[in-house]
């Protein structure tokens, strides 16, 4: 028979939850007690904390741990080495550590940190900040509003609808949003595409290192800057809106359904670049679109043709990379530099952290705190300038 126990709410501030090996079932009512079920379990309560876990010799039991919690929000740490976990209707500040296994979020509001080692992640419906550190394993992000921000060392990442800052670094796979309204949306890829297919985008940089970038969403009043050291680029732009265009290719071709004119490429390093400017406005209130290629072709077309923005023009096939992620290499900027060396630093002491997580080199613990520190460093770096 499973054992069931009740804490009741009372001044509880936080909830902790340690297991080794099982999967985790957590679903938030309109309740004042919390409900505890589960095989193995042992729960207390010290201070206005409750700690609930499983002493580890009775791990190998692999039952499953059922919780039922209060809608008043509290603050919620979970830690699990190897299993599933599911979240339904989730309330509160939740931090999830998880070694091995898929986490799964069905609506709820408050504030989300994900650290996992290896598996998926998929967030639905959420209100509210969602942070996603993964080692390996495709990431799905649906109705999220709030900011996002994933770091990434193997896998996928896909958001649909939602509103919100969004920040995606990874280290290997490709990004795809649909219908998503980005505050503004920032992008360091070191291997894979960028497709963006409907939705608003506000200030954007985006960059990667190798693979083709499709943005098809509407262009706010911003600035929007795009960059691919090896592969193609393709942006939709609405025929209404104020616009300055800067595009640039050391090989490759550029066609633009924009009136754009050609000018010199400066300098001995690229004698046979191309770049070519122009703008429908002369507003200071326009959107600015900087377009940046290595190796690729640049292609600027009017929104309302939409039937090339499904996929991204074809390259000739390629070599299968190595096991190794490869670390991303700015392209040259055709125009003088303001970048800013501490950030692209931390962005590559990031994949390189994300890497060795999805190796299994690093520990989802030891993993969080470099990561940590990396963000802890660049904010003193940009506060010392």
């Amino acid at each position: 028979m499973t054992q069931e126990q009740h804490f009741p709410l009372n001044s509880l501030h936080r909830v902790n939850v340690e297991v080794e090996i099982r999967d985790i079932a957590a679903r938030w009512s309109e309740r004042d007690d919390v409900v505890v079920r589960g095989n193995g379990i042992e729960a207390f309560v010290e201070a206005d904390e409750l700690f609930i876990g499983a002493p580890r010799e009775r791990q190998s039991n692999h039952g499953k741990l059922e919780l039922e919690l209060p809608l008043q929000p509290l603050n919620y740490a979970f830690k699990l080495e190897r299993g599933d976990i599911s979240l339904v209707d989730a309330r509160g500040k939740l931090d999830v550590r998880l070694d091995s296994g898929d986490l799964q979020v069905d609506g709820g509001s408050g504030n989300l940190t994900v650290a996992n080692g290896k598996g998926d992640v998929k967030v639905e419906t959420f209100a509210g900040d969602v942070t996603v550190n993964s080692g390996s394993g495709d990431k799905v992000l649906s109705d999220i509003t709030g900011d996002i921000t994933v770091r990434s060392g193997k896998g996928d990442t896909k958001l649909t609808r939602g509103r919100g800052n969004t920040v995606i670094a990874t280290a290997a796979g490709d990004l795809v949003a649909a219908d998503r309204d980005f505050t503004g949306l920032t992008v360091s890829s070191a291997n894979g595409d960028v497709v963006i297919r409907g939705g608003r985008l506000g200030q954007t940089a985006i960059e990667t290192a190798k693979g083709d970038i499709v943005c098809g969403a509407t262009l706010a009043l911003a600035s929007h800057e795009i960059t691919a050291a090896s592969g193609d680029i393709v942006v939709a732009v609405q025929r209404d809106l104020p616009v300055r265009v800067d595009a640039a290719t050391t090989r490759g071709s550029i066609n633009s359904d924009l009136p754009l004119v050609a000018i010199a490429q400066r300098g001995p390093r690229n004698p046979h670049g191309k770049r070519v400017v122009g703008s429908t406005s002369d507003d200071a209130n326009r959107a600015e679109i900087t377009l940046r290629t290595t190796s690729g072709d640049i292609k600027i077309q009017w929104s309302a043709e939409r039937t090339t923005l499904g996929t991204a023009p074809e390259r000739p096939a390629e070599s299968a990379p190595s096991e190794a992620i490869p670390i991303p290499v700015r392209a040259p900027q055709a125009t003088g530099g303001n970048e800013d060396p501490g950030n692209i630093l931390s962005d590559d002491r990031r994949r390189v952290i994300l890497a060795a997580l999805a190796d299994g080199s690093l520990s989802v613990e030891e993993a969080g705190q470099l990561l940590d520190a990396v963000d802890r460093s660049g904010d003193s770096t940009s506060g010392a300038r």
